[in-house]
């Protein structure tokens, strides 16, 4: 979490960017300068909202999962629909996954590794 706080807090400052930066193909100097857990989990894209809320997108496609931090004076975007994951992790961390609503075992899988972490 501390590693998308630094993005975000980059941001703020103006020193990076709202967008898509694909960490595992990438060569935008940006990138490179990421910390480095982020670079370490590898994901697929890193994508920093205009709101300042930073995604790790671990997979698209069909299996489409990963996390978003959302900082504390976070303003949700203003259309219709948006959620901020699917299951709050720790404070301001979320999980999101294409398939967690549809299958309940997610629910019990991600909150037995919660418990496992305490």
């Amino acid at each position: 979490m501390d590693a998308c706080r630094e993005l975000s807090r980059r941001f703020a400052r103006g020193e990076l960017k709202s967008g898509q930066y694909n960490v595992r193909h990438d060569s935008h100097p940006d990138v490179a300068g990421f910390p480095k857990p982020i670079i370490d989990l590898a994901p697929n894209l890193v994508i920093i909202d205009e709101y300042g809320g930073v995604s790790l997108d671990m997979m698209g496609g069909f299996d489409h999962f990963g996390v978003s931090f959302y900082p504390v004076d976070y303003k949700k975007p203003p259309f219709v629909g948006f959620k901020l994951g699917d299951k709050e992790l720790i404070d301001g961390l979320w999980y999101y996954d294409d398939g967690y609503e549809g299958n309940p075992r997610y629910q019990k899988k991600i909150d037995a590794l919660l418990q496992k972490r305490k």
